[in-house]
């Protein structure tokens, strides 16, 4: 069982700026959502024949940032397709709109003493459109190499609440990046648009397909 004090190693290194310092870290610190956190632990033991390991994080309040957007999260998990050599899966919900807030406070906060906060970049601006084609709910899943390949599949299922919203968007990608090579494949009735890229390794041709109107599947 091993604990970090964070708010010991912050007061630490705050000793050691100037109040100036200490306010853009705060700032810092606060869009990113640890402002709170006191102390971080992880155990590591047996389940009956399973091993489990657990991290907990000992808070003074309620996160707000980046932390603050996946704990506060309500979006429920999208289905996966379950494969026979999975290695890892793992479910997680994202508050939309508070990571929008949180990747702008982010971008603000870079901002030295008197200046001016840079404008945002494409992905940040295209976060209110992903707000609405996509509820948050996310699932990552790691297997097994495919035959007679080294490098290990990874693939993200995505919960959709605007199907229409997020094929607009899909579609304003293909345009913009015109200088990549889409085809579109059939496996086992399933439509998936595998996406090429120059000077890649052949093993990595990323590829997406939607399951139904409620779930996008992206994978390698």
């Amino acid at each position: 069982f091993l604990t970090f004090d964070v708010a010991r190693a912050v007061d630490l290194a705050n000793e050691e700026s100037d109040p100036a310092q200490r306010r853009r870290t705060q700032v810092r610190m606060a869009a990113v959502g640890i402002d709170v956190v006191r102390s971080l632990s992880y155990a590591v033991g047996f389940d009956g024949k399973d091993l489990r390991e657990s991290v907990f994080v000992e808070t003074a309040g309620e996160p707000g940032g980046l932390l603050g957007a996946g704990l506060g999260a309500t979006a429920p998990l999208p289905a996966h397709p379950q494969v026979d050599d999975a290695l890892l899966q793992l479910g997680f919900a994202l508050d939309l709109s508070r990571f929008g807030a949180a990747v702008r406070a982010i971008r603000e906060a870079s901002a030295g003493e008197g200046e001016q906060p840079e404008q945002p970049n494409e992905f940040e601006e295209m976060l209110p459109e992903l707000q609405k084609a996509l509820t948050g709910g996310l699932s990552l899943q790691i297997s097994g190499p495919a035959t007679g390949s080294m490098v290990p599949r990874m693939s993200l299922s995505l919960g959709v609440a605007d199907r229409p919203a997020l094929e607009a968007l899909i579609e304003r990608a293909r345009t913009k990046f015109a200088e990549l090579g889409f085809e579109q494949r059939d496996t086992d009735g399933v439509s998936w648009t595998c996406v090429r890229i120059p000077n890649s390794p052949s093993a990595f041709i990323p590829s997406f397909a939607f399951l139904d109107d409620a779930h996008v599947v992206l994978r390698t």
